[in-house]
């Protein structure tokens, strides 16, 4: 028994040593250990801090694009109808082109028959002018004309050729008062004598 006892002595010895040993390294590899560990969880920490900000910031840019893409449609959208209402102004404006065109063309022939109007209505005023002045002359000569016929007749009168107005009434009585006579008897009534 002491030999067993002293087999175990030796073994536990060296056992008691080694753990002693062995104990001491622990400690210190533990402390050390614990130290790394609280390093690596602070560094854990932060590392999550980091990330979680991360992902803030790519929420927020995926909310930023979110938008953009949002804004790119809606300026796509307004593009689109910038470019209708562009072609519409245009058609607008070639029919308002063409409508101005086809006015100046009517004015223009308008402004044409006016002036023909306006010519035609001088040619008249001086045609009625001239037919005025027609008249007048044509007055003029035909007072002329009673006058130089009024002399004529005053002049044979007065010669003798001609016999004067109370004598033609006196001879005009004398007749148809012969003519009716004549008529009543059945005769033919006698023609005038001419002098």
């Amino acid at each position: 028994m002491t030999s067993n006892f002293m087999q175990t002595a030796r073994l536990a010895l060296p056992i008691l040593l080694l753990g002693m040993t062995a104990g001491c390294a622990t400690t210190t590899d533990l402390e050390s250990l614990q130290k790394q560990v609280a390093e690596l969880k602070a560094a854990a920490s932060q590392t999550g801090k980091t990330a979680e900000e991360a992902r803030t910031v790519a929420g927020e840019a995926q909310a930023t694009s979110v938008a953009a893409l949002t804004a790119s449609d809606q300026a796509k959208a307004a593009a689109a109808e910038a470019a209708s209402n562009t072609e519409t102004a245009s058609q607008s404006a070639e029919h308002a082109a063409v409508e101005a065109a086809s006015a100046a063309k009517q004015s223009g022939e308008a402004t044409k028959k006016a002036v023909e109007a306006l010519a035609n209505s001088q040619m008249a005023a001086s045609d009625a002018i001239h037919a005025k002045l027609m008249s007048y002359e044509a007055a003029s000569r035909a007072a002329n004309a009673n006058a130089a016929i009024y002399s004529l007749k005053t002049r044979l009168t007065d010669e003798g050729v001609l016999s004067s107005a109370k004598e033609e009434e006196c001879d005009d009585e004398a007749s148809a008062t012969g003519d009716s006579k004549a008529g009543e008897n059945g005769a033919e009534p006698q023609p005038e004598k001419q002098e």
